[in-house]
């Protein structure tokens, strides 16, 4: 069956035209459709004996085979699906729950290559989950469908000296293959998607990624002292973790320019502060302490700018746990977020309560009475003192025997 519908793909794939499509052409399509739903539903319900009744989901997570073939045979048809619209114009939403029930229950390499294709192709034609073609169980955002999966393929590994349960056997790192095809996905989705909100939860697992692949470094003189005895393929892993890393940094630069681009002036102001707070949190690897818990909203301007400070340290506090200290390479990266989120605001000129530490007190008074929960924020001429500090130790510290920018 595998075999069979794979065949079908790749004829598709070789005998149509990428343009307009004639009713002959149309049904082909059709067809193939039908094949793949077919083959999902039947893999998802498929029972061979009464002993496998009530184990529909081990059973389809045991073949990673045709789900790794549905995957690309979607993919396929999604160059033609906005011919069929006026037959069925949900396809495109079914294939996206289809794509995203597979990578819940199946965690192979194929499977999770594939699906970061699918989702990289499906955001390039958004036009097939608009909200008018979306069924009542999917979204019209493909981010929102696929971003689980793509930062469950960045998960960095936690050993633990004594395994508590299962969980703790997760130390195993995934295919760079499957990790390389994950970060491109995200940046793709990135730059195609504007509305994502925010995306503060995502660069803190793209950074604790970017920690984990920093650390697999090759010697400067690797490939000098190579010996025989050191086969090809390891030289490859080295060079392709170098690449990998590379593209991760341009990932972290795509999440903050959607994240800086917000055309709604508050909400830009919270966020640039947001993201210079965190970076300054990863410079000077302050996180919470343990045990520490979150300050009551008090109604004064101290309690604001404490609750704003702690709430960058929650943030920082997952990456800062993988990575204390933190490498240099984050620390450039946390920079670079610093310089761009400072250079955003000093675009917003005709905001004076981000620079004016009178005018930013009588906006926090105004937000204390007016405003309640996670919509209260300080301002950046609030935190000058520890600005002014994390700039000194960014400009003493070194990176790669060079200083920092």
């Amino acid at each position: 069956r595998a075999y069979a519908l794979h065949s079908f793909g790749i004829l598709i794939s070789n005998s149509l035209s990428k343009g307009e499509l004639s009713s002959s052409q149309i049904q082909i399509v059709w067809k193939a459709v039908e094949a793949v739903e077919t083959s999902f539903l039947c893999a998802w319900s498929a029972v061979s004996s009464d002993i496998s009744k009530g184990r529909e989901r081990e059973k389809f997570a045991a073949e990673p085979t045709i789900l790794g073939v549905i995957l690309r045979v979607m993919t396929t048809l999604l160059t033609w699906l906005e011919s069929l619209q006026s037959l069925d114009k949900w396809i495109a939403s079914r294939f996206a729950c289809y794509a995203s029930t597979i990578l819940e229950h199946c965690s192979h390499p194929v499977v999770r290559f594939e699906g970061s294709v699918f989702f990289e192709r499906l955001s390039k034609h958004k036009g097939l989950i608009e909200p008018s073609c979306c069924c009542a169980v999917n979204t019209d955002n493909a981010a929102t469908a696929a971003m689980p999966f793509l930062l469950s393929a960045l998960k960095t590994p936690i050993a633990k000296v004594v395994a508590e349960g299962n969980a703790d056997f997760r130390g195993c790192h995934g295919p760079i293959d499957v990790q390389r095809s994950a970060v491109m996905c995200l940046k793709r989705v990135f730059t195609s998607e504007n509305n994502l909100g925010d995306l503060i939860d995502v660069g803190k697992s793209v950074l604790e990624f970017l920690h984990d692949r920093s650390g697999r470094r090759r010697f400067e003189h690797f490939s000098d002292f190579r010996s025989l005895a050191l086969s090809r393929s390891v030289v490859n892993d080295f060079e392709d973790g170098q690449s990998i890393e590379a593209e991760t940094v341009a990932l972290m630069q795509a999440i903050l320019a959607v994240q800086l681009g917000s055309e709604d002036f508050a909400e830009k102001t919270h966020r640039c502060l947001q993201w210079l707070l965190f970076s300054v949190s990863l410079i000077s690897g302050d996180s919470l302490k343990p045990g520490q818990d979150e300050p009551e909203i008090q109604t004064s301007i101290a309690g604001l700018i404490e609750r704003t400070r702690y709430v960058a340290r929650s943030n920082a506090s997952p990456v800062v746990k993988v990575s204390n200290p933190p490498r240099w390479q984050l620390k450039c990266v946390a920079s670079n977020i610093a310089s761009l989120t400072m250079a955003s605001l000093l675009e917003m000129k005709e905001n004076p309560s981000i620079f004016n530490v009178q005018s930013a007190r009588a906006r926090c008074m105004e937000m204390l009475q007016k405003d309640h929960g996670v919509s209260l924020h300080s301002f950046p001429s609030l935190h000058l003192e520890e600005l002014v500090t994390t700039a000194c130790i960014a400009s003493a510290a070194t990176s790669n025997n060079s200083e920092l920018p």
